[in-house]
């Protein structure tokens, strides 16, 4: 018979120690990360249906002067700001029109919406904005051209201005 004895001279029973993955420390590392990422998605998607069943109720144009507000409130000091700004400005006019005059915009480009102005229904005023609009887009968002605080503000205040002529009548006279 072959004996193995150890240092206090006890026979080794168990020649080979197993310890189950599942009680290792990177195991329980894991599940903590894993459910603590599961938490915050399960946090976030419940925000997210929160804010757009509170946005549901409130009409198109109410909601885009709210963002417009808000874009007009920052500062912008520099290209990437004046971008991002741009990229706003655009995606807040679109979701407006799309549910003002339920044309289905929001999915075009800029180049495209530009061309599809051309035989749109839409009132005068919403084609000369997007028009003065999409010219400043393209130079700020895609040709690298610094934006100046001057412009992009000049820019909101007319988009504001074409929310406000568009708006229903029964809500202009509440506006006022």
């Amino acid at each position: 018979m072959n004996e193995q004895f150890d240092a206090n001279g006890l026979y080794d029973i168990y020649s080979v120690w197993h310890l189950p993955f599942w009680q290792t420390r990177a195991f329980f590392l894991s599940v903590g990360i894993l459910s603590a990422l599961t938490i915050c998605l399960c946090v976030w998607l419940i925000y997210r249906f929160v804010v757009r069943k509170q946005q549901k109720g409130r009409p198109a144009w109410q909601v885009a002067l709210e963002a417009l507000k808000q874009l007009q409130a920052k500062s912008y000091e520099n290209k990437e700001e004046g971008k991002y700004t741009y990229f706003e400005l655009s995606h807040v006019l679109k979701k407006y029109l799309a549910a003002r005059y339920s044309i289905p915009i929001e999915s075009q480009t800029d180049q495209e919406l530009l061309a599809s102005l051309e035989e749109s229904q839409l009132p005068p005023v919403v084609k000369e904005t997007l028009i003065g609009l999409g010219h400043g887009v393209e130079l700020i968002k895609f040709a690298n051209q610094e934006a100046v605080q001057e412009q992009i503000q000049r820019d909101i205040n007319q988009a504001m201005q074409m929310v406000m002529e568009t708006m229903p009548v029964e809500n202009k006279k509440s506006q006022t």
